[in-house]
Parts: C-alpha cells; sequence; structure tokens
C-alpha cells in the first residue's frame, strides 16, 4: 500500500525500495524485503527518462530487456547483439535465479500506476545470470539494455 512519499522514513515496501534506489544509485541491483526479493533495473540514473516502450528479446540463449524511448534504434524485430556495440556498458550484476516465476513490474519513481501494471513474465529457466546494463552513447541516451547472460543452468 502506498502512503504518500514515505522513502525517507519507509512504512511500505514501495517506500522502502525506492529509498533504497535513491540512496544507491545505480542500476541493476538486489533489494531484499521480509518475503522476497525486487532485482531493479532502474536506469533513470544514466539517462533521465521514462519510457512506456520496453521489449523483450532472445538471441543465442540470451534474454534482453530494451527500453526505448525512441522507436527506429532497436526493436524486437530487427535487435541483433551487434547493437551492443554501439552503447556503453555501465553496471553489472550476479544473482542466482531459484525458479522460472519472475516478472517485469512497469513503475516508475512515482510508484506503480492505477493497474499496478505487470509488463511480462519473463520466460528464463533458474541458474547464476550476469546481468549487464548498456546505455546509449549519446549525451541523452534514449534506449538502454539489460542483458541476462545465463553463467551456469
Amino acid at each position: 500500500m502506498y502512503e504518500d512519499n514515505d522513502f525517507g522514513n519507509p512504512k511500505t515496501d514501495w517506500g522502502f525500495v525506492i529509498g533504497k534506489i535513491l540512496k544507491e544509485c545505480k542500476s541493476p541491483f538486489k533489494i531484499h524485503l521480509r518475503d522476497f526479493e525486487v532485482i531493479v533495473v532502474d536506469p533513470s540514473y544514466y539517462t533521465a527518462w521514462e519510457s512506456d516502450n520496453f521489449w523483450i528479446c532472445e538471441d543465442s540463449g540470451n534474454l534482453y530487456f530494451i527500453l526505448n524511448i525512441q522507436n527506429d534504434f532497436i526493436n524486437p524485430i530487427s535487435f541483433k547483439p551487434e547493437h551492443l556495440t554501439k552503447m556503453r556498458k555501465e553496471c553489472s550484476l550476479q544473482i542466482l535465479l531459484t525458479s522460472c516465476n519472475y516478472r517485469i513490474l512497469a513503475s516508475t519513481e512515482h510508484g506503480l500506476d492505477d493497474k499496478n501494471l505487470i509488463f511480462a513474465d519473463l520466460n528464463i529457466c533458474p541458474g547464476l545470470y550476469n546481468i549487464d546494463l548498456y546505455v546509449e552513447k549519446n549525451d541523452y541516451p534514449e534506449v538502454v539494455i539489460y542483458k541476462f547472460d545465463l553463467l551456469k543452468a
């Protein structure tokens, strides 16, 4: 439940997560809550934008989560891993995913939308993953890509 802006002195899970995001200033990273974990994939530290254009692509066993505010740079139909050479790698997280039940939650720093929208189920198998954040090489980046690389099943 949302109780105003409680991330300075959090009383809600949402406030706790937002408070940690504001302090950590990196992405991706992991937050432990009471009964679950949150993997934060929030590139706003590098890009200063919010996007409604999200895609998930798979190629050669890797999973790519693409956030894009311009429709002509990368999309699921034209995506190739070579696109990453046009980008810079910003941050990485190594994490063990232990089930197949994962969701991407579409949110902003203002909290969830009025439908608590879940963007997509991930078709991902359990295993040890490296998650890399790539940002477009540009003064005002409009594209970021998270690459989920399975290291060990």
